[in-house]
């Protein structure tokens, strides 16, 4: 029921606005009451939120099963592979959702939020395969950070695009990018 909650929500935020929408259009939408709407969700943002972070999980459950010897930038692009299959579905809805969280500072954070959590567990991941020192806890939160701006500004430029190239090219310039920056070698899991 919450992911359907959370289908009606979207719907709603994408033709209205996600400001103009209440919790009580959300709830006739879905044809539950308010109270179980807050029984799923703490805040209409949380709704948002929700529908990104189980591609969130399954990312950080990808990047914790790469293979020994894989050098990170490609352990990271792997690990985006669940969030880019659920936008391939999609793509419409995901765009118009890039395009609302970018439009709307409320979800821009919450996003950003999740975004760091998400880097956050990257790095602990790295710092625990490779070598748990101070000084590469600092290197593996700097590169998962690097990592989630590339996820943003490959969404950014994905869902401005007008050429309909899939999210998958934007990740994969914007890895390239970064494995000129650190090669490949220099850091693998």
């Amino acid at each position: 029921m919450r992911d359907e909650v959370a289908q009606a929500a979207l719907r709603l935020f994408i033709e209205d606005g996600y400001d103009e929408t209440t919790v009580d259009q959300i709830c006739t939408a879905a044809g539950i009451s308010r109270r179980s709407f807050f029984r799923y969700f703490s805040t209409k943002e949380s709704v948002v939120v929700s529908l990104i972070a189980g591609h969130a999980e399954d990312g950080a459950a990808t990047f914790a099963e790469q293979a020994t010897g894989t050098d990170i930038w490609t352990a990271l692009r792997r690990s985006l592979d669940p969030f880019q299959e659920w936008v391939d579905t999609d793509p419409t809805q995901a765009r118009a959702l890039m395009r609302l969280i970018e439009t709307t500072p409320a979800l821009l954070a919450a996003y950003l939020v999740k975004l760091d959590d998400f880097g956050r567990r990257f790095a602990g991941t790295i710092t625990a395969r490779v070598d748990p020192t101070a000084e590469l806890h600092l290197v593996a939160n700097v590169i998962a950070s690097a990592a989630m701006g590339a996820l943003v500004e490959s969404g950014r430029c994905w869902s401005d695009s007008d050429d309909r190239k899939p999210l998958s090219h934007f990740l994969d310039v914007s890895f390239d990018a970064l494995r000129a920056t650190v090669p490949a070698g220099a850091l693998t899991f």
